[in-house]
């Protein structure tokens, strides 16, 4: 049986369409919406991220090098802990209208929960 991070992982991958060096295009959905500029989805065991094809690569590598510092979600209302720190990386690339930061967390084996709204991204 997969882990829950292992489970995270193939959800991640299977809800964006990925460029072939490996950043987010688009949502997988049937409409092909416009994908998050950055992406978070987490469980307990731990975090997988994101960045958008559009976003500048020297912000995408602070996006993902801060991402790795994120810690596992284990507060199913709680919000990221650089959640501040994301949103100012992302404003200072305002490359795309489209959705900004999406988080999501994954709090047990197989079954999803999105977090809430907040200021500034789409859950």
């Amino acid at each position: 049986m997969a882990s829950d991070a292992e489970l995270l992982q193939v959800q991640f991958q299977t809800r964006f369409a990925f460029s072939p060096l490996g950043r987010i295009e688009r949502e997988g959905d049937p409409d092909r919406s416009q994908g998050p500029r950055f992406a978070l989805a987490g469980c307990a065991a731990g975090n997988v991220a994101g960045v958008g094809a559009e976003v500048a690569d020297g912000v995408a590598a602070e996006l993902m090098a801060l991402a790795a510092e994120e810690p596992p979600f284990v507060d199913p209302k709680g919000r990221p802990e650089h959640l501040a720190r994301y949103l100012a990386l992302l404003s200072r690339d305002g490359t795309s209208p489209g959705p900004v930061l999406s988080v999501q967390r994954q709090l047990v084996s197989g079954r999803a929960q999105r977090a809430q709204t907040h200021p500034g991204f789409r859950p």
